[in-house]
């Protein structure tokens, strides 16, 4: 048996880069999470035990460190199938918030209008009236 050793910081911070959450379960033996699906896409990697997704009725036995990208409401289970406690690492990719984002589309574009205004009026014409 291969031995790998996970920098869980080094995975949440690639995770995070790409816009994921991410987080860690501990499962005793023969632990089955069967949410069905989410509405975004999600991130699992095994870190310790033996664990089988099973993904819209296909099984997969994920090898400690690989990293198995779950689409959005894809219907998929996830089971501890050793003898021992198993470790796995999840993420979901974080939706945006649209406020923040009108808020910094409305500053831009106010920006973009003042500029505008500053070049007009160089030019002898106003778009203020």
């Amino acid at each position: 048996m291969r031995i790998v050793q996970i920098e869980r910081s080094k995975v949440e911070k690639d995770w995070h880069a790409r816009g994921f959450s991410c987080g860690v379960w501990i499962d005793h033996v023969g632990r089955a999470w069967n949410d069905g699906h989410h509405e975004t896409d999600e991130l699992f990697m095994a870190l310790d035990g033996e664990i089988e997704l099973e993904l819209q009725g296909r099984r997969y036995k994920p090898e400690i460190g690989e990293e198995v990208l779950i689409p959005a409401y894809v219907p998929h289970i996830i089971r501890n199938v050793g003898m021992r406690t198993a470790q796995w690492m999840y993420g979901q990719k974080i939706q945006p918030d649209f406020a923040s984002i009108s808020s910094h589309l409305l500053r831009t574009e106010t920006r973009l209008s003042d500029h505008e205004n500053q070049d007009q009026q160089q030019n002898g014409r106003s778009l203020v009236t």
